[in-house]
């Protein structure tokens, strides 16, 4: 995984880098709360670059930070925003089109249904009014 995201991220063209981390997510979410993941779905469609990938093994508890620090590093990027998406006003909006990371956490998915489907349509709303404040296509 860690090299397909490298080869995808090394040409350095897009001005913002979008990393979300969504502890406990399964695949089975994207079918069973695919109403819930509106504008997740819209925006993967009209990104330039996002991967996929039908198996993924267990990672390191530090993968994240590494692939973050991996595309800051190649891409020169000076700009990192850290957003915790269960709290919209921890996105801080910018305005210049300097390249720049944000990376968007969110806390674990809870297991009981009702209330996981919550916490996907909030983080799916919270998403979608963040990245509409990207002053970046």
């Amino acid at each position: 995984m860690f090299q397909v995201v490298r080869e995808f991220t090394e040409d350095c063209e897009t001005s913002a880098f979008i990393f979300i981390n969504q502890p406990g997510l399964r695949k089975d979410d994207l079918v069973e709360y695919e109403e819930e993941f509106v504008n997740l779905e819209r925006y993967l469609r009209k990104s330039s670059t996002a991967l996929a990938f039908e198996q993924v093994e267990l990672m390191p508890d530090d993968t994240f930070e590494q692939l973050t620090e991996y595309v800051q590093e190649i891409c020169r990027i000076d700009k990192l925003l850290y957003v915790e998406g269960d709290n919209l006003e921890s996105f801080q909006p910018y305005i210049d089109i300097e390249k720049r990371i944000i990376r968007i956490e969110y806390p674990p998915l809870p297991e009981d249904p009702e209330l996981r489907g919550q916490a996907i349509l909030t983080f799916d709303s919270n998403l979608k009014k963040m990245l509409a404040q990207v002053p970046s296509p």
